[in-house]
């Protein structure tokens, strides 16, 4: 049996950008056995794909005890290859003293500037690139980190690149995975069916709203007014999250709450609904069956598109254009408006504007 350890101990949408590698690499031959080292963020999304054998849980707020036993868990077996491209503490410890054919890991490379005419590259881990790489890594994928980035790095690109060895058959366009589940998909539909809501928009909530000016008093009015002017119904989606302008929204007579058991228990006469902590695969299926999905860049809404192919709008910052630009699918309709130019807020009824002519 061969063993091929995955380390991604990060987020959801970042698991999800490299799901069709490990699903290629796991189905080249019968005898690959796939393990993956998660964290508890994306633990419950790894354990529904079909193709990985086992998940290890990591979470950094363990005891060192526990830490160092879940690490010599990892370090008891012999494995083919090894990939660490989470860029995590706990990954580069592992691929340092763990035994495998193949290591293949992330550097982070920063420019230094030392009184303003020497001028260097460090690297994450350890420095040094050649270092990390007699140290740790037998072959490399390497990205600008977010302050020293001059141009796009697309990593789910280079990380296909650097697995190229292996023949894999998948290119920079091709759709990533996410499990599929019958039971939430019939569960969505009935739902959407139920409230007349088969052409709608998805805005998907949380705290990086906060960013667009007066949006906390204006939420109400900012929705209402993008319902009316592109007569398309809308969703708002959030999860355990609580803020001021969210408050607004569940207290406005304009929206209707509903749970995330979707019962409806009264004639729907609305236009706009927020449904509160869904499960993940119930959120992924609102995403999919909207006309377009918006958020302040969501990682999971955004990289999910990648595997159904949602048309999505980002909200985002312009100075965070470059960075995102090194994430974003390459096998989907994305656009994006912004919230700050030139590190100043857009007034909100501008940002609506530019939004609306995106949507119509």
């Amino acid at each position: 049996m061969k063993k091929i350890i995955w380390f991604r101990t990060d987020r959801l949408g970042d698991f999800i950008i490299n799901s069709h590698l490990i699903k290629a690499m796991s189905e080249k031959s019968e005898d690959i056995y796939t393990i993956v080292v998660c964290s508890p963020i994306n633990k419950e999304l790894i354990k529904e794909y079909e193709f990985i054998d086992e998940v290890i849980i990591y979470d950094k707020s363990l005891s060192l005890i526990k830490k160092v036993g879940l690490v010599l868990q990892i370090l008891s077996n012999k494995y083919e290859i090894s990939i660490a491209i989470d860029g995590k503490s706990i990954s580069y410890l592992c691929s340092a003293l763990i035994r495998s054919k193949n290591k293949i890991g992330i550097l982070y490379k920063k420019r230094i500037k030392i009184l303003n005419f020497i001028k260097f590259t460090k690297y994450k881990p350890l420095i040094f690139k050649k270092l990390s790489q007699i140290l740790l890594f037998h072959s490399t994928v390497e990205i600008s980190s977010k302050d020293s980035l001059e141009h796009e790095e697309h990593l789910p690109t280079i990380c296909i690149e650097s697995l190229n060895k292996f023949n894999l058959g998948i290119s920079s366009s091709s759709k990533y995975i996410f499990p599929f589940k019958e039971e939430y998909d019939s569960k969505i539909k009935t739902f959407l069916d139920d409230v007349r809501f088969n052409d709608y928009l998805l805005f998907h909530l949380d705290d990086k709203w906060n960013d667009i000016k007066n949006f906390s008093i204006e939420s109400v009015n900012f929705f209402k007014n993008i319902q009316i002017s592109t007569n398309k119904k809308i969703i708002l989606t959030s999860f355990n999250y609580d803020s001021e302008y969210l408050n607004f929204l569940k207290d406005s007579n304009e929206i209707i709450k509903f749970s995330k058991n979707y019962q409806i228990s009264y004639p729907i006469n609305k236009n706009i609904i927020l449904i509160e902590n869904s499960s993940l695969f119930e959120f992924e299926r609102l995403i999919y069956y909207s006309q377009i999905s918006i958020s302040c860049h969501s990682g999971f809404l955004v990289q999910v598109s990648g595997a159904n192919h949602s048309n999505v709008i980002d909200i985002i910052n312009e100075n965070d254009s470059t960075w995102i630009d090194c994430w974003v699918p390459k096998n989907t309709n994305y656009d994006r408006i912004f919230k700050t130019k030139k590190n100043k807020k857009i007034p909100i009824n501008e940002l609506s504007e530019q939004l609306i002519k995106k949507i119509v």
